[in-house]
């Protein structure tokens, strides 16, 4: 093992000649007998032969400045950085909702343009499925007149998290609608919406 005399100053030790990290743990290091030490973890090494190593009292003093100064006592510039430049900010949390991306319809053979009343319609999209039995969820199309009822779509033929398939009721009004799909999502109580990104025109 290789050693070195710790009285003697080594090339980056003679360029901190003065530095606040170092005066402020003088008095820290005139309390410690670190002869002592080093006589105590002199034989710690059982191997005579091996890799160049710093002595074992020189790491005992790293381990000592990582536990006592840098955890416990950041320097001033972090602190000061901290103190003039931190902001807490609140985050909107994003809760989970249908996320329905597309309607293709059957009938035309478009997606996202129109509403064929008496054929196939699917929309394509995540967290889609949702409870029939519930009346207020299901897909919906609510007609962009105001004062017209919104109308609740009933014969699904599939309900899955990625795709919903259905009928487009055959009595459907001409006009322009939205497509809105409500659900609760993973047993909340909350009633939640997502839109097709698209007016759709029957």
């Amino acid at each position: 093992m290789a050693w070195k005399n710790l009285k003697q100053l080594g090339l980056v030790d003679g360029f901190l000649i003065e530095h606040k990290a170092l005066t402020e743990l003088d008095e820290v290091n005139a309390l410690i007998d670190w002869v002592r030490i080093e006589n105590f973890l002199s034989n710690i090494h059982a191997k005579p032969r091996g890799e160049k190593s710093w002595p074992p009292v020189m790491i005992f003093k790293a381990l000592l400045l990582q536990s006592w100064y840098v955890g416990a006592n950041p320097a001033s510039k972090v602190r000061n950085a901290v103190r003039d430049d931190a902001r807490v900010t609140k985050v909107e949390t994003v809760k989970p909702a249908p996320l329905p991306l597309e309607y293709v319809d059957l009938g035309s053979g478009e997606t996202n343009g129109h509403l064929t009343p008496g054929n196939i319609g699917t929309v394509n999209g995540n967290r889609l499925k949702f409870d029939p039995a519930k009346a207020d969820e299901g897909v919906f199309l609510i007609p962009s007149k105001d004062g017209e009822k919104e109308t609740r779509i009933t014969g699904m033929q599939k309900n899955k998290p990625g795709q919903l398939v259905f009928l487009i009721p055959g009595n459907l009004a001409k006009g322009n609608y939205r497509m809105v799909v409500r659900a609760r999502m993973d047993g909340s109580s909350e009633l939640r919406s997502g839109y097709i990104e698209a007016t759709l025109r029957a």
